[in-house]
């Protein structure tokens, strides 16, 4: 799968496998609001971000697909590297890699 998306987006093998990680595997503090606080978990499951890794899969990525895999790694090293929390690693993480705007766009 990681060679696949790789290969698919032309982003390296590395930054695809930190960007799954993240979304799929690590569990981080975070709110769930189906029991109303913090729990360590997995994030919730995005259908932006499935639909992302389904063109990804098929060879036909859009931009915002090769943006979005840049923003989780990242994301990712803030939260993992310097421990931060999830809503200020997002923020700092769109500062350079905006999914949800380049999604807005296609």
């Amino acid at each position: 799968m990681i060679d696949k998306i790789a290969n698919s987006s032309g982003v390296d093998k590395a930054t695809v496998e930190n960007a799954l990680a993240h979304i799929l595997d690590n569990t981080y503090r975070l709110w769930d609001s189906e029991e109303f606080e913090y729990r360590d978990r997995n994030f919730y499951p995005h259908y932006d971000m499935a639909q992302s890794f389904q063109r990804l899969m098929l060879g036909k990525p859009r931009e915002s697909d090769i943006i979005m895999l840049k923003h989780e790694s990242l994301e990712s090293h803030y939260m993992n590297e310097y421990n931060m929390a999830y809503d200020d690693a997002h923020k700092l993480a769109n500062e350079k890699y905006n999914y949800q705007e380049a999604d807005k766009h296609g």
